[in-house]
């Protein structure tokens, strides 16, 4: 069963978190690492590598809300799609999400604050 382990969902979000660094960075591991315990030690301990200063500080929060090392505390999939800087592209409002579930309250309460 431990295989069955790394399909949990806040694990999956994690994983969402990693790929959209690399796709922020293409070419820039999220996690660079000369050896596997490197690797394990870096992302138990959440040291990704730093944003570039051309990312969008919003995409970086939403970065660091998913990979944060502690499970229960990732956003869920419905707060990460009310993230504010994916709920500012057309995908997230134009239909193809047909019901959005309101985020919990401290991460609205959170996403509110980082708009100001």
């Amino acid at each position: 069963t431990r295989g069955l382990d790394c399909m949990r969902p806040s694990y999956c979000r994690w994983a969402l978190g990693a790929v959209v660094y690399e796709m922020l960075h293409p070419g820039t591991p999220a996690f660079p690492a000369e050896s596997p315990s490197e690797l394990f030690t870096r992302i138990r301990n959440g040291r990704h590598s730093p944003f570039a200063p051309s990312v969008d500080p919003r995409a970086a929060r939403l970065v660091d809300a998913l990979l944060d090392v502690r499970p229960l505390e990732r956003l869920t999939a419905s707060d990460a799609l009310a993230h504010p800087w994916l709920a500012a592209f057309s995908v997230a409002t134009s239909g193809l999400v047909e019901q959005r579930v309101p985020p919990k309250p401290q991460v609205q309460q959170s996403m509110q604050q980082s708009l100001l």
